[in-house]
């Protein structure tokens, strides 16, 4: 098993490379390109990762923890029961991506596109999702409890019988969510009938 530890790479391609089983340790990458790279398995922790391009990149079944990644591309790529803890992805495309049947535990994906992924059946529980684009987006039966919406556009976006109680939705238009069945708490309702034109008085 390779080991990428203390180090720092810069515009380096890995594009079509198998990094298969590999591990990072406190790495950086920049402006580095692992298109349709192989790196199912892979553990990646306290790793950063800044204007990266995985775009078809294969991380199906890998483990990353405490890392952070900017302004990268995730389109098509494949993160199918991918484990992700503490991890940050901060202003990152994710349109066409596979997450299906991730592990998500304290994530952040603030001001990133997240358009049409399907993230239904999954625990999100305290996910963060400020400014991110979630148009049409189907979380059905996730739980998404204490998950922060601020700002997000959220157009047909699908919440159905997902759990959100808790979540923050400060400045989210759901007018055209779509919530049947979703569990809200008091301030989720009060949010869902402002976007309907309700006025709320104490």
């Amino acid at each position: 098993m390779d080991t990428w530890q203390d180090i720092e790479i810069s515009d380096r391609s890995f594009d079509g490379d198998l990094i298969t089983g590999q591990v990072f340790h406190n790495a950086t990458f920049q402006q580095c390109r692992f298109v349709s790279a192989s790196m199912d398995s892979t553990r990646l922790k306290g790793s950063h990762f800044a204007k990266c391009d995985f775009t078809r990149c294969s991380l199906a079944d890998c483990s990353i923890m405490g890392c952070v990644f900017t302004e990268c591309t995730f389109v098509d790529a494949t993160f199918f029961a991918a484990k992700l803890e503490r991890a940050r992805f901060i202003g990152c495309n994710f349109e066409g991506a596979d997450l299906r049947a991730i592990t998500c535990l304290g994530c952040d994906f603030s001001f990133s596109s997240l358009r049409q992924q399907k993230l239904a059946s999954l625990s999100l529980q305290g996910s963060i999702f400020v400014e991110c684009d979630l148009y049409a987006a189907d979380f059905t039966d996730s739980n998404l409890g204490d998950a922060n919406f601020t700002r997000s556009s959220v157009a047909q976006a699908k919440f159905e019988n997902s759990n959100l109680k808790g979540a923050n939705f400060d400045g989210v238009d759901l007018k055209q969510a779509l919530i049947k069945g979703a569990i809200l708490d008091l301030g989720g309702a009060i949010a869902f009938a402002q976007s309907h034109g309700a006025q709320i008085e104490p």
